[in-house]
């Protein structure tokens, strides 16, 4: 079998799975969900500078919101707040306001 069609048989599989995973991690923060108060905001983390925030649930387990398609500000959340995110939804409840917090 020549190399070329080893290199096309081994890259289309290798490629699709790339495509995949970077649609799947664009879309995480959407898939994110979690109902508590705001224990920790870092507006620009040692990520990339890609804002986190964790989030600390009602039985003490805390989450974290880490994604580059955050765009709450420092004004809209702070730590203490009051803060819902539902799965599926752009939007979060910051202090029962319905705030866009994922574009």
């Amino acid at each position: 079998m020549p190399k070329f069609a080893k290199f096309i048989l081994l890259a289309i599989p290798t490629l699709g799975l790339g495509v995949l995973h970077s649609i799947w991690d664009r879309d995480s923060s959407v898939r994110f969900s979690a109902k508590g108060s705001v224990a920790l905001i870092e507006w620009e983390s040692r990520n990339h500078g890609i804002p986190r925030i964790e989030i600390k649930l009602k039985n003490g387990e805390l989450k974290r919101f880490s994604s580059s398609r955050i765009i709450l500000t420092s004004s809209s959340v702070k730590v203490g707040d009051s803060f819902e995110k539902l799965k599926g939804s752009n939007y979060c409840l910051i202090n029962s306001e319905e705030i866009l917090c994922v574009n």
